[in-house]
């Protein structure tokens, strides 16, 4: 019979109470708290709190105050990315970040999804506190992709390297790679190419 975090991890319906999930779910949250009290300046001890807590945290990537972490330890970023203002991460399932990815300000990482019918979704207690029934789904950013501010990811989704996610979107299902794409449901528009470029090197 499969734990609750097995249940998790392989993306199946679980219920999110197992004393490890508490425990894990409290260090994300203390480790946000503190992290988002630190100055910038500090960044030896910024990166020290990011690399213990996160599963991987790339040389030159900087995550800018008021992150949010729900566990913390599914998240993988990668080398020179840039993560701004106010970015929540709901990591039940992985959330892996590829190289130069930007990630513009309120942008919500969201892996979990919760039953439909009410009476499956309502709250349940135990010495813990409240838990919720759950599915989480892995959200992949390959290399290069960036995602315009208060942008929404869904369980699941994988946005292909160089990429393009205009501001306010909600990508609910993959985007290929070099794509622009925009909107609610987000659907791509159309492909970048050497003529989107503006002479930057």
């Amino acid at each position: 019979m499969l734990s609750e975090k097995e249940k998790m991890l392989k993306g199946e319906w679980f219920q999110d109470n197992e004393p490890w999930m508490v425990k894990q779910r409290a260090l994300a949250g203390n480790t946000s708290t503190i992290y988002n009290q630190t100055m910038v300046e500090e960044k030896k001890k910024r990166d020290k709190l990011l690399k213990e807590l996160l599963g991987s945290f790339g040389k030159n990537s900087f995550i800018a105050n008021g992150v949010q972490f729900d566990y913390g330890c599914n998240i993988y970023i990668g080398d020179d990315v840039y993560i701004n203002f106010n970015v929540v991460f709901l990591d039940g399932n992985e959330i892996h970040i590829g190289n130069r990815c930007l990630i513009g300000p309120g942008v919500l990482f969201a892996t979990p999804s919760h039953p439909l019918v009410a009476q499956e979704r309502s709250k349940h207690f135990n010495e813990y506190g409240a838990y919720f029934p759950e599915k989480v789904e892995k959200i992949v950013l390959e290399e290069d992709v960036w995602i315009g501010g208060n942008a929404t990811i869904m369980p699941g989704v994988t946005i292909g390297r160089g990429a393009v996610i205009g501001g306010g979107s909600v990508v609910t299902r993959d985007i290929p790679a070099n794509s622009l794409a925009v909107g609610n449901p987000c659907k791509v528009i159309r492909q970048i190419t050497d003529k989107d470029r503006v002479g930057i090197r």
